[in-house]
């Protein structure tokens, strides 16, 4: 299985550039929909769709098992929680967190 890094990163560079809107509303998820309308990835998350079939976060930090709190070491939580400036900064990280060694990207 190959991490959608492409996808991972579309996602939250368009979260960066409109820090009020939520993952769920991003306009591209049409293309992950199955036949009754949901979307098809994992939390509306790449990573954790990853994780769910390979058993392993694509990600060199701490994988948090689906605890959100502690996902991305509460970077997710933070942007979650965040407003403004500081929601678009972390969304702008969470982009571009690197991958683990021998995680093949697409």
């Amino acid at each position: 299985m190959k991490f959608d890094r492409t996808n991972h990163r579309k996602l939250w560079y368009w979260l960066a550039d409109n820090p009020e809107m939520e993952k769920e509303e991003w306009p591209e998820w049409d293309d992950f929909r199955d036949d009754d309308g949901n979307i098809k990835v994992t939390g509306e998350c790449f990573a954790c769709e990853y994780k769910k079939k390979t058993d392993g976060c694509p990600f060199m930090i701490y994988c948090c098992d689906y605890n959100i709190d502690q996902c991305l070491y509460g970077s997710y939580i933070r942007w979650e929680r965040s407003t403004g400036e500081t929601r678009a900064n972390l969304a702008r990280t969470i982009a571009e967190l690197p991958v683990r060694e021998g995680v093949e990207c697409i």
